[in-house]
């Protein structure tokens, strides 16, 4: 079966499972604890007529940082927990693999697929596997294991890309 889904498509479905609000606020407490502590004070003002004045003064003593420097560079770039997060909220087909990119399986299960544009990807006969190719690595590992890829990427000799 050739099942092909459009990047666009499969972000819309795996964007909202990345970076919820709470984990955002889990982000800043953890990167910009001061930040944090300011965000709980106003928090309760939130509606209220009180809540212009009691923000402009917190946004006054607030550090100067962007949340782009402040927690999206600092965080790890794939921390939807791991792979099988992803698999997880991704679409599937009826042999429940996920697939980004072109995907020709047969006896396919219970995997992820993720193919560079361009370069289709072919799996024969097996199942529970996550497959990432990247333009400088390509990661195949067991599904259940997928937690363990963060760790293995710790101790290679080289870096990968980001978004593994």
């Amino acid at each position: 079966m050739l099942w092909k889904t459009e990047r666009v498509k499969a972000w819309q479905w795996v964007r909202p499972q990345l970076w919820r609000a709470d984990r955002i606020l889990g982000e800043i407490a953890r990167f910009l604890p001061s930040l944090s502590a300011t965000l709980r004070e106003v928090r309760p003002f939130w509606g209220t007529s009180e809540w212009e004045k009691v923000l402009s003064e917190a946004w006054a003593k607030a550090e100067a940082i962007s949340i782009d420097y402040g927690v999206m560079e600092r965080a790890e770039k794939v921390d939807v927990g791991d792979w099988q997060a992803v698999w997880e909220v991704l679409p599937k087909d009826d042999a429940a693999v996920a697939a980004l990119g072109e995907h020709f399986g047969e006896d396919t299960f219970n995997s992820l697929v993720w193919a560079m544009d361009g370069k289709p990807v072919v799996t024969l006969g097996v199942k529970g596997v996550v497959i990432v190719d990247t333009p400088e690595a390509l990661l195949v590992a067991a599904l259940d294991r997928a937690e363990e890829v963060r760790d293995l990427l710790r101790r290679l000799p080289f870096k990968p890309a980001s978004h593994w």
